[in-house]
């Protein structure tokens, strides 16, 4: 142990020796490592002039170090002027400062999970054995370790010209491309559910959001063979959610499978819907009812089976951090959904509720404004759509098996209103003719 604590003294020291010696190396060890995450005082000290000095774009070395820790008062902690020029003189190059750096880092991080484990471990002793408490202490444990996790995956910043390999390798592969929503007309305009982004699906009761949410996540469970897709069912046990997804895939009344009874000449596509969601990577909870705990399920599928999309079925039924409003707990809840989604790395789509308003309107289409208790989920959201039936308020022909997707916000693209088939009976939303005339069984949804 001792011997560990002396290199890891010794690599801090290597690393502001480094950059002492060659000062164009500082912006890499900034990019790396944090001065908290210095075990020796004073080596940290000369690490933060050094970084202020180069953000000042002032020069580097042992003269002006040392003039801006004497102005700090802050000259005597390092040893003076000898203790810079000894810790510029421990190395001969700057050829291993991304190495010692590394040692630095994760010394560090080692040391706040001693210390976070150790505050736990107290904690729990004292805790009272009843639900809520410890419900209330997971969540803080898995925050404080989640804080830990991305102090530590700062130093993990892509740099610019591996951006620019990324993008020029997938100009021959038809660009960036997402998951597919097994919608044509939308995957057109959106190109996709791609990674890091927080998709919100929203509209009023009884417009097929859960409908909506389903299609999504058995069009990449299924038709994209992801490798891991979790929906987190807040309003609906599992079984009816897969219900609902065998219900639309096979053509099938959820009346009908409620009652047991299977129509004979859909039992082909039952046997073969059912058959490919035993194969799908698709997992249904509805035990976590906060992004913490959210965080945690998704993060146990994915070191099983990996983990591509991730599904919240909705947003206003979660809890948040206490709040002094509704509003404020929302707004807190649709930020961490995003981190969640850039955490992962994977599209997180969330159905929302909207408000009553459009209600009133003689045009009943929703808009952005919408959006029920907090304009922050229009602030975070990359892309969202809102569901629209007119079928829902008039009845006439024209109106029937039609729904809208409103795209009504595209970060990165085109806004517009997309048109699909809407079948009540299954809640199942399909593209809209010509596709769906030749396309309707369950392999080619």
């Amino acid at each position: 142990m001792a011997s560990e604590h002396q290199a890891v003294l010794d690599a801090e020291r290597s690393l502001v020796g480094a950059i002492l010696l060659d000062a164009s190396r500082a912006p890499d060890a900034a990019a790396i490592v944090a001065p908290e995450d210095f075990l020796a005082q004073d080596v940290r000290l000369v690490f933060e002039v050094v970084v202020a000095l180069d953000n000042a774009r002032a020069g580097v070395d042992c003269v002006t170090v040392a003039h801006e820790l004497d102005r700090r008062g802050q000259l005597d902690l390092v040893g003076r002027r000898a203790g810079i020029v000894e810790l510029a003189n421990c190395v001969t190059s700057a050829a291993h400062l991304t190495h010692h750096a590394r040692i630095v880092t994760e010394a560090a991080t080692l040391r706040r999970l001693e210390a976070w484990s150790r505050r736990k471990a107290e904690e729990s002793s004292e805790l009272a054995p009843d639900a809520g408490s410890v419900r209330e202490f997971l969540e803080d444990a898995e925050r404080e370790l989640l804080a830990i996790t991305r102090s530590r995956d700062a130093a993990k910043t892509p740099t610019v010209a591996r951006l620019v390999d990324e993008i020029e390798s997938s100009l021959g592969q038809g660009g960036r491309r997402g998951l597919s929503t097994g919608l044509v007309d939308l995957d057109a305009l959106l190109n996709g559910l791609k990674p890091g982004q927080l998709v919100i699906g929203a509209g009023r009761p009884g417009m097929g959001k859960t409908g909506l949410a389903c299609k999504l996540a058995e069009s990449a469970a299924i038709r994209e063979n992801a490798e891991g897709v979790i929906y987190f069912s807040l309003e609906m046990d599992p079984r009816s959610i897969v219900e609902r997804v065998i219900a639309a895939r096979a053509r099938i009344s959820t009346r009908d499978i409620e009652r047991g009874s299977i129509p004979g000449d859909r039992r082909s596509a039952w046997d073969e819907t059912v058959t490919d969601l035993r194969a799908s990577g698709l997992s249904v909870s509805s035990r976590s009812r906060t992004v913490q705990a959210m965080r945690g399920e998704a993060r146990r599928w994915k070191q099983k089976h990996g983990l591509a999309l991730i599904v919240v079925d909705y947003l206003q039924l979660m809890r948040g951090p206490k709040s002094d409003s509704r509003q404020e707990e929302v707004a807190s809840i649709s930020r961490e959904l995003k981190e969640m989604a850039e955490e992962f790395a994977v599209p997180v789509l969330a159905m929302a509720q909207l408000n009553r308003q459009a209600e009133v309107r003689s045009d009943k289409r929703p808009g952005l404004a919408d959006l029920r208790e907090s304009g922050a989920i229009e602030q975070d959201a990359d892309v969202v759509v809102l569901v629209f039936r007119e079928d829902y308020y008039k009845k006439p022909a024209e109106y029937d098996h039609k729904a809208e997707l409103i795209v009504a916000k595209h970060r990165n693209g085109p806004t517009g209103t997309i048109v699909v088939g809407f079948e009540a009976q299954s809640v199942r939303f399909f593209n809209a003719a010509p596709v769906e005339a030749v396309a309707w069984y369950p392999g080619m949804k």
